[in-house]
């Protein structure tokens, strides 16, 4: 977000209003599919609609959306296609991360999700009680930049894509390809919507051999964290620390712990660390 000379000002291949539909589209299609009607939508018209966008933004390095087709028959009923979302993305130990800021910090809730907090207070955005996930999830990265497409601001748009989309999809790519889940229909949907995004934005525009700047500041640590009941080290801000202790609550599970560090936490549950054998 903070560059030496403004991007240059693409057209989008179509108006503004499909486009956004395109990433609001594809910001449903990486929630859990908790409901039958999702799985039903999933099935019959997600492949549909992204064959018509393959066509309109002639996505000649997207996987073909009949692959689509094949992928999700594999799940023919709603509890499979539920089962494996959540063996892939939600059961521990997770095998892969659908949070960003993982990919780009290397840590959870690091200068990536300060970032995407500055923003969406610039457009007077909050998370909607009903998602039960951080902000950097990848349905809520790509509904925010639907958003701000719908409002046609294109370089705004182009800054957001650019700054935590572009980097991060082909690491989430790589990690679904290293867990084996080539037959995945979530592995298809990362890789088409990376084509879609490189489509809009494409190398020249994106100044790839241009020298690299912060694209968002590292954060300080001062009296806006939240430190260990024990040792006293920094634990997360108070912001983050309040949408997982609300976020616990609504499930009824217990917030007390994270009134410690992890190390404290485990040394306090009776915990130690071991060689791996």
């Amino acid at each position: 977000m903070y560059r030496e000379a403004p991007l240059p000002l693409l057209p989008f291949p179509l108006p503004a209003g499909e486009m956004a539909a395109l990433w609001l589209t594809l910001a449903r299609a990486f929630l859990p599919p908790l409901e039958p009607d999702h799985w039903r939508a999933l099935h019959a018209d997600l492949p549909l609609d992204l064959a018509d966008w393959h066509r309109h933004l002639d996505l000649v390095d997207a996987p073909h959306p009949g692959d689509l087709l094949e992928a999700f028959a594999r799940y023919p009923e709603h509890e499979s296609l539920l089962a494996h979302y959540s063996s892939l993305f939600y059961a521990p130990p997770i095998r892969v991360h659908l949070n960003l800021g993982l990919y780009l910090d290397g840590a959870a809730n690091g200068p990536a999700w300060d970032a995407l907090s500055r923003w969406h207070a610039a457009y007077g955005l909050d998370r909607a009680a009903c998602f039960h996930d951080l902000t950097d999830h990848l349905s809520a990265v790509l509904e925010f930049l639907g958003l701000i497409t719908q409002l046609d601001e294109r370089r705004r748009a182009g800054e957001f894509a650019q700054t935590f989309l572009l980097p991060a999809l082909p690491r989430v790519i790589a990690v679904v390809e290293r867990e084996g889940a080539f037959a995945s229909p979530y592995l298809w949907l990362l890789r088409y919507t990376l084509a879609a995004l490189s489509r809009w934005f494409p190398p020249e525009a994106r100044g790839v051999d241009a020298p690299r700047k912060p694209r968002y500041r590292a954060r300080a640590i001062d009296a806006g964290w939240r430190r260990c009941g024990i040792c006293g080290e920094p634990i997360a801000s108070e912001t983050e620390l309040a949408v997982m202790e609300k976020a616990l609550a609504e499930a009824g599970l217990p917030v007390e712990h994270l009134a410690w560090c992890q190390n404290c936490r485990a040394a306090h549950r009776g915990w130690e660390k071991r060689p791996l054998p």
